[in-house]
């Protein structure tokens, strides 16, 4: 994973967090709808209502949960990127990607007792770290995936 690449899922960060539970809960309210008792559909098509066949909407609920998953799973997989930074390191992905704002950088100086080039140079190896970590995350989920898939 390049550094590009990881700007951007530790941008995504918080939007992949909120939205995996909003998926969830779609999902979820979505499979109670349909095993809720109610009407026929074809009563509910001779009063003009939608007719959606349950293999639509299994398929729905189905896209719903592995789209949520996959947002889970980069939150994941950030969370334990993070995780082996040290206080330094963590303080900057956090005021420099996950949580961006104006005047981030003003205050990282103040904090770390560093000038604002340090402080870019600080979050450009961050992001360097944070490359090379979520390469050996993704090369290691790769391999198992290939473990599992190859005959006994």
């Amino acid at each position: 994973m390049d550094t590009k690449q990881v700007k951007e899922l530790l941008l995504q960060y918080e939007k992949n967090k909120v939205l995996a539970m909003m998926l969830e809960e779609k999902a979820k309210h979505l499979r109670s709808v349909l095993y809720a008792p109610k009407a026929s559909s074809l009563e509910e098509g001779r009063r003009g209502g939608p007719v959606f066949g349950i293999d639509d909407r299994l398929a729905q609920i189905e896209q719903l949960e592995q789209e949520a998953a996959r947002r889970k799973n980069q939150v994941k997989l950030v969370e334990m990127a993070l995780s082996l930074l040290d206080e330094e390191e963590r303080r900057v992905a956090e005021l420099c990607f996950l949580y961006p704002k104006s005047g981030n950088v003003k205050k990282l100086c103040e904090e770390l007792h560093k000038e604002r080039t340090a402080v870019f140079r600080l979050s450009n190896r961050v992001l360097a770290k944070l490359s090379g970590v979520l390469w050996a995350a993704a090369f290691d989920d790769c391999t198992t995936e290939n473990a599992e898939k190859l005959p006994n």
